[in-house]
């Protein structure tokens, strides 16, 4: 799968400029956060030149308590790839993103996560980011705008 992946991904880096993303609303805990999906699909937008849209539908998922960061990480990836085999998307590529966070707290966020995938459901790029990271210390995310922010970067330098 990730050779595959890998492939999915070089296909987007090549036609970044080109693609329309669809951009789902963000998980924080049990919410779905709309304007977290219009602010990185604008991000987005900016940062790649291609057309990125806000999808307010929410995807629903059911999942375990765990303190395992990469269980969570690729349950998260399998719920939206299971999702979007049953409900293709109406772009090129889809993106979900999921923070761990308190939005009124202040606080420095626990993690950041995303995944990218082909409007079928097909994995092109899971991502994590926790305060293990170098990213995620430079960033120093406190805010979902600064998660929204972080989840661009680390998106641009795995298409670089």
């Amino acid at each position: 799968e990730q050779a595959a992946m890998g492939q999915r991904a070089a296909k987007l880096k090549a036609n970044i400029k080109t693609a329309q993303i669809a951009i789902y609303s963000t998980c924080i805990g049990e919410e779905r956060n709309t304007e977290s999906a219009a602010h990185l699909a604008s991000l987005v937008a900016q940062q790649f030149g291609c057309k990125a849209i806000k999808v307010d539908k929410p995807v629903s998922f059911q999942r375990q308590p765990t303190g395992n960061e990469q269980k969570l990480l690729w349950d998260l990836a399998r719920a939206f790839r299971d999702y979007l085999r049953a409900n293709p998307a109406d772009s090129n590529y889809a993106m979900l993103a999921e923070y761990f966070i308190n939005p009124a707290g202040g606080q420095m966020a626990g993690a950041v996560h995303f995944v990218v995938c082909e409007k079928s459901g097909d994995w092109v790029l899971v991502d994590f980011q926790n305060s293990t990271h170098e990213d995620f210390q430079r960033i120093a995310p406190k805010s979902v705008e600064d998660c929204d922010r972080l989840a661009v970067e680390r998106l641009a330098k795995r298409l670089k």
